[in-house]
């Protein structure tokens, strides 16, 4: 028994000065979410960070405590119902003083950090109880001609941008009936959050204005042969449905051909609960 005892001791302290000289600090914290990898992505305060999306894997560094001495490394994997997230602390610096302040409990730095990841995890819990969507089904959506103004935004600034214009494209159909409107998605750029879209009334050739000037113009776009999501919750947060479709296109191994549509069925006017309003993504996929 002392044989093994005189064994044990040394190698105990011989392992803990490995770790508080020599080896690196990584605190792995793992949990899962329904959300999609790039909704999860969205959610974090990724200011100036590298994202990397391959095969619908999201990994990025964050600091979302603005601090020198630790580092937030994530990975982000589609699961079947959502993401699962991976979080990686990595002291920064190879701080001996810092390493036995977390092993004896009294590191206000890494409690700090492991709040900082309970509570954006206890928030997209709270989030996606205000959403939801189904899943693909498959659908159409007819060729239409349509009054539209073209607009490129941030995809937080989206549903801002639409109330910005709506009043507007509307007075050009002066007192017709309008049909729900819609977005012809042309470009979402996951990286820099941005995407252009044109934001469109359809209307027919017997209604349509005779003078139409710059920046609204009339177009007719081609019929819409594939899928179809439909979702429910504020106008401003329909992207998660929109990086759900993304995350099941790419589990396909298929890629969104653009452009896809967001129609809106729903008046936020209405009075109605925003967490009742519906609107249809339409896809297809090559």
């Amino acid at each position: 028994m002392k044989n093994k005892t005189y064994f044990y001791v040394p190698l105990m302290f011989f392992s803990f000065l490995i770790f508080v000289w020599f080896l690196k600090f990584n605190y792995k914290i793992r949990f899962k979410t329904h959300h999609a990898p790039l909704s999860v992505y969205f959610f974090l305060d990724n200011t100036n960070s590298k994202m990397k999306y391959t095969d619908g894997i999201v990994s990025l560094e964050t600091d979302p405590l603005e601090s020198s001495k630790i580092s937030f490394q994530w990975e982000i994997t589609p699961t079947e119902n959502g993401s699962y997230v991976e979080t990686s602390l990595i002291l920064l610096q190879n701080s001996f003083y810092e390493k036995i302040k977390i092993l004896s409990k009294k590191s206000e730095l890494f409690d700090e950090s492991l709040l900082y990841i309970e509570s954006f995890r206890d928030n997209l819990v709270k989030d996606y109880q205000s959403f939801r969507w189904n899943k693909p089904v498959i659908d159409s959506l007819d060729s239409a001609l349509c009054l539209c103004i073209n607009i490129s935004s941030k995809i937080s600034e989206k549903a801002n941008q639409m109330n910005k214009n709506i009043d507007a494209l509307a007075e050009q159909l002066f007192n017709q009936n309008k049909n729900p409107p819609r977005l012809y998605i042309h470009e979402l750029d996951i990286y820099n959050q941005t995407l252009n879209f044109d934001f469109c009334f359809p209307i027919s050739n017997t209604t349509k204005p005779l003078n139409v000037e710059s920046p609204y113009f009339i177009k007719t776009f081609e019929k819409i042969e594939g899928n179809s999501i439909r979702f429910f919750g504020n106008y401003g947060g329909t992207y998660r449905g929109w990086f759900s479709m993304l995350a099941n296109i790419e589990n396909l191994n298929k890629n969104l051909s653009y452009p896809f549509v967001e129609v809106f069925f729903d008046s936020p006017f209405s009075g109605s609960s925003d967490k009742e309003w519906m609107s249809k993504t339409y896809y297809m996929i090559k």
